[in-house]
């Protein structure tokens, strides 16, 4: 219902007027992350009467978002929170046509996700999809409002591609895996995010009236309850408005399981897109632990090794965004000799899925301890194949032939091709690997990024946001602890400062100087099977 009175208060205002609020009517907007900001800018925009509002998340609500995410209530748990928000905000005001999308938003689906919008408001929870909003900003000469808060500060900056400066202009480098803080380690004050959230919507209503943006970082602390205006001059050498990069917006999707922000839910999204019978996903479920359907959304609730609650589903498993379930599948284990990987492999037999595993050993450079000690690993998880498989020579023509600094990329990505091979002649459906970010300086999420665009099929990462600390204990708990420590040689092929942001351009171009197709047959070639005994843990 919009009559003559409903938006009096703001036409009055000078500043808007009735030509500002045909503006605003006018507008579609998208909502890119429905958290403490997104809720909070999404629901004043909604009031304000912007004509179509799209609000996009991959997340479902959890009992600890209600501090500070203001369109959510106690029953709307479990379910996905772009659904719950669209359907709030069309009780608010029905005169607004509201689109609630619940989806991961990456390169592949982003242009889609933007169609026809005018302007984009930044609720996101996490850094590379601003990088990635920011190149498609420029792209397409989108005007979007970025914004920020954690523990007591907040940010917020309005962004016109070739007017002002662009994200990439004050911030020119992702920032490395775990230096920054994040609403699990540092919390968040409720009354930040929303004045962060509310500042998002009046930049967006600015900016839809067509007032010039100010080019300023709006800084704000709420516990000194200070107000700083930055000034952000564009850079001539900026990486993205100045020189036209688009590494973020050009890299190919490989990663498809995520973690969420400050979140115990697990978001899938395969490349592959099918129908799915989630009626036969949760009586498949059913026999591994409680399951049960919330709306649009199958939510297994299934105990770790510590006991924690894990809400697993297709990001957030409504029925167009997952792709073939799991459960009785088999997947090959990339396993090393150390802590990690056979973590990785233990939580992943956990979800019902039959482990292989392959080794690569660097026989003849080192000897064959890191082999031994993958078998003994592979007995002590029950698994019910290993094969080892000799890389020295290749990883030494890498070495030999290649940019140096990408070397850890490069061996990973013939590692992942030797794997597929092998996990298509077994059946297996899924890569495993170990990795996690920040754990050493290679794992990042673009050279991951890099890695994955070797592979043709899913790679599941189950320890990408978890601690050391954390991955040591389920070691312990599960038996492979004492097998896995003790000196490992590391690859003494590598370089001491290896690249941490490998583009794929790169990667394909160092390629150039090998035959992969001859070093991944050669390795296939020496690659054997070993005999296993089970060895149950003591």
């Amino acid at each position: 219902m919009a009559g003559p009175d409903r938006y009096m208060r703001q036409t009055i205002l000078p500043e808007i007027g009735p030509g500002g609020q045909s503006k605003i009517s006018a507008a579609t907007v998208a909502v890119i992350g429905l958290g403490a900001l997104g809720t909070v800018s999404a629901g004043l925009l909604a009031r304000a009467g912007v004509g179509h509002l799209r609000l996009v998340d991959r997340d479902v609500v959890e009992l600890n978002n209600l501090q500070r995410q203001v369109l959510f209530d106690e029953s709307d748990v479990d379910l996905p929170k772009a659904e719950v928000a669209a359907r709030r905000l069309r009780v608010v005001n029905s005169s607004v046509a509201i689109e609630g999308i619940a989806k991961d938003v990456h390169a592949a689906n982003i242009e889609s996700v933007l169609e026809g919008v005018d302007l984009v408001v930044d609720g996101a929870d996490n850094m590379e999809l601003r990088f990635l909003l920011n190149e498609v900003a420029i792209r397409r000469g989108l005007p979007w409002v970025y914004g920020g808060a954690i523990a007591t500060n907040g940010m917020a900056m309005a962004i016109v591609p070739k007017v002002t400066a662009c994200f990439r202009c004050f911030l020119p480098q992702m920032p490395a895996p775990g230096s920054l803080p994040t609403c699990d380690t540092a919390g968040v004050l409720n009354a930040v995010s929303s004045v962060v959230g509310s500042l998002q919507a009046a930049e967006a209503i600015k900016l839809l009236v067509g007032r010039a943006p100010a080019g300023e970082l709006l800084v704000f602390d709420g516990w000194t309850n200070e107000l700083q205006k930055l000034r952000v001059a564009r850079r001539t050498d900026c990486p993205a408005c100045a020189k036209g990069q688009r590494e973020f917006l050009g890299a190919k999707r490989g990663q498809v399981v995520a973690a969420m922000c400050g979140s115990k839910t697990i978001s899938i999204d395969p490349a592959r897109k099918e129908a799915i019978d989630l009626a036969g996903v949760e009586a498949r479920l059913r026999r591994l632990g409680p399951v049960r359907s919330v709306g649009s959304v199958v939510v297994f609730d299934a105990p770790s090794s510590a006991g924690r609650t894990t809400r697993t589903g297709p990001g957030p498993c409504t029925r167009s965004t997952w792709g073939r379930e799991a459960v009785g599948a088999k997947a090959l284990l990339l396993l090393s000799g150390g802590i990690d990987s056979p973590v990785a492999g233990h939580l992943i037999a956990r979800q019902g899925l039959e482990v292989l595993a392959v080794h690569f050993s660097l026989e003849p450079i080192t000897d064959d301890a890191a082999a031994v000690k993958s078998r003994k690993l592979a007995e002590r998880l029950g698994l019910s194949k290993l094969f080892v498989v000799t890389v020295g020579p290749a990883f030494a023509e890498i070495a030999r032939a290649c940019d140096r600094r990408l070397y850890f990329v490069l061996s990973k990505r013939l590692m992942v091709r030797v794997a597929e091979a092998i996990a298509r002649r077994e059946g297996c459906a899924y890569l495993v690997t170990g990795e996690s970010l920040g754990q050493v300086s290679s794992q990042t999420l673009q050279n991951l990024r890099a890695i994955d665009a070797a592979a043709g099929c899913v790679v599941l990462r189950p320890l990408i946001g978890f601690d050391k600390e954390e991955t040591v204990r389920i070691a312990r708990e599960i038996g492979t602890y004492g097998i896995s420590e003790g000196p490992e040689i590391c690859d003494l092929l590598g370089p001491n400062h290896p690249a941490t942001r490998a583009s794929v351009a790169d990667v394909l171009q160092a390629e150039g100087a090998l035959d992969v197709h001859r070093l991944v047959q050669e390795a296939l070639a020496g690659a054997r099977e070993e005999r296993l005994i089970a060895r149950p843990a003591s």
